[in-house]
């Protein structure tokens, strides 16, 4: 059972399936399954395949974004930009979470959200037009604007490459409106 699409949020309902015949490839059970496999890689000590626990990882927020609250939950965003993650590891993060920004301004121009709201009968039409219904836009924003002062830290890093994939992604909050750009001013 998924957990995090009911809104439970249970980190430990992301497990790895090991049976072949208890592998499910309806609903959620597939890619809570490479959440789970792509966090025993994560956990390596191996800068390289840090960075690609978190491309991969990458795919599923993009596809679930409630799978993001998880992974704040269990303290993978905290630890991704923090100053105990190599350089390259903050890099692959910033770029990841650009990416999770850049396909969510994509999905809502291009009508996807408008259309998957739509869809759903159960909506009234005063929630439709509030946009109060379309939950997943803002989830990895707001878990993104929660670390915005460890992202203005970031600024200062002594890595060009960090310091200039951040500016990249503050660049890409304040055109979103998701970060006040007075408090970007100091830094």
């Amino acid at each position: 059972h998924d957990g995090v699409d009911d809104y439970t949020l249970d980190p430990d309902s992301f497990f790895i399936v090991t049976n072949v015949k208890q592998l499910q490839f309806s609903g959620n059970v597939l890619s809570s399954a490479c959440f789970a496999l792509f966090r025993e890689y994560l956990d390596k000590d191996d800068e390289q395949t840090k960075c690609l626990a978190l491309r991969a990882m990458n795919g599923v927020f993009i596809s679930r974004p409630r799978v993001v609250l998880a992974a704040e939950q269990l303290g993978i965003i905290s630890y991704v930009i923090s100053e105990r993650a190599p350089p390259s590891v903050q890099i692959e993060s910033l770029r990841c979470w650009r990416d999770i920004l850049l396909a969510e301004e994509i999905r809502i121009e291009s009508g996807a959200a408008k259309k998957k709201m739509q869809a759903q009968k159960a909506i009234s039409l005063s929630k439709r037009i509030s946009g109060d219904q379309d939950g997943d836009s803002c989830i990895s924003g707001s878990v993104l604007t929660k670390h915005a002062d460890r992202l203005y830290e970031l600024t200062l890093s002594k890595d060009e490459k960090v310091r200039q994939m951040i500016i990249d992604l503050i660049g890409h909050l304040l055109r979103q409106g998701l970060i006040n750009p007075m408090a970007t001013v100091p830094h």
